[in-house]
């Protein structure tokens, strides 16, 4: 079994942190999901397709997983001796927030009884979090979408100066910064967290691109669900088996995973010659550093935030 830390977790009965780290970061999905005209300056990890093109100039890093798992990729863990997950896609019609068809949806296969995890990785490049300002806020769009009535609850959590998301239990994802729980209800929620409270929540162990551009960037699974029934297959050539749940128990799901500031100006800044302007770096619309040489529009990092450029 591979290695892990805990940092961010679902889970039943916690041990719960100090008073001032109690504050409800979740709130339910409204009607229609996430309004992406309220926001600007998106820094994507992952989104529907359709919602990325609707913030369209307001994404300032777009480093949506790539589907061919060339760059990056989202990993189900599983056996390193052998063809097992120890999750695997639940197929079943779950939609996202939005109403949309594109969302993680995964379920315990039963390789580590009710554990499994899955997560995103950099394969090529690592995940880049410089252009991240204090005044940007962490969302995640998360379900329970399972069939296991328990009447426990999910519990959000944060250590370790990374994000990390479980369904788990007490005895595994105690000791950790409580930040929200809701109910088992089948429905959208959202987590959102503004970075500079994120900074605080992790105290000595930071918050920031150092930590979380390594290869578990982001984790989601489950410490202690109920394994769904499920049958195999390994098809030639594949070193993973294709599974086929015939009956779903815990199921979790993924529909966002993206950082944004709130969108109450709408007007793009220009770069002065103060201490505060001072240029610390230039990025294209993709994210990648360049330099302002030609005309086009560029995101510039000063001492006082993130704009973006344009240069005619």
């Amino acid at each position: 079994m591979k290695n892990y830390l805990l940092s961010m977790a679902f889970g039943a009965t916690l041990l719960m942190a100090s008073a001032p780290a109690q504050a409800q970061y979740t709130t339910a999905a409204p009607a229609g999901g996430f309004d992406i005209n309220t926001g600007t300056d998106y820094i994507v990890f992952y989104a529907p397709k359709d919602i990325v093109n609707q913030m369209g100039s307001k994404v300032l890093s777009n480093q949506q997983l790539d589907a061919d798992g060339i760059v990056s990729t989202c990993d189900y863990w599983g056996d390193d001796n052998g063809p097992g997950l120890s999750v695997c896609n639940a197929d079943a019609g779950l939609k996202n927030s939005w109403g949309g068809d594109d969302c993680f949806n995964i379920t315990p296969t039963g390789l580590w009884g009710g554990v499994g995890y899955a997560c995103f990785r950099s394969i090529t490049t690592k995940f880049d979090l410089s252009m991240l300002t204090d005044d940007h806020i962490l969302h995640i769009g998360f379900c329970d979408n399972g069939n296991v009535t328990s009447g426990d609850q999910f519990h959000i959590i944060f250590a370790d100066g990374k994000v990390k998301l479980f369904l788990g239990s007490a005895s595994r994802v105690t000791g950790y910064t409580k930040v929200g729980s809701v109910n088992y209800d089948k429905k959208w929620y959202y987590i959102e967290i503004p970075v500079s409270t994120l900074k605080s929540l992790f105290g000595a162990s930071g918050f920031g691109a150092k930590q979380m551009t390594d290869n578990n960037f982001f984790q989601f699974g489950f410490e202690k669900g109920t394994a769904s029934s499920v049958s195999t297959v390994l098809e030639p050539g594949n070193k993973y088996y294709t599974y086929t749940v015939s009956s779903l128990k815990s199921a979790a799901g993924i529909d966002a995973f993206f950082f944004y500031k709130k969108d109450t100006s709408g007007i793009n800044g220009t770069v002065s010659d103060t201490a505060d302007d001072e240029v610390q770096a230039v990025y294209d619309l993709t994210g990648r550093r360049t330099e302002m040489n030609r005309p086009g529009v560029y995101i510039v990092k000063t001492a006082k935030g993130v704009k973006k450029v344009t240069l005619k």
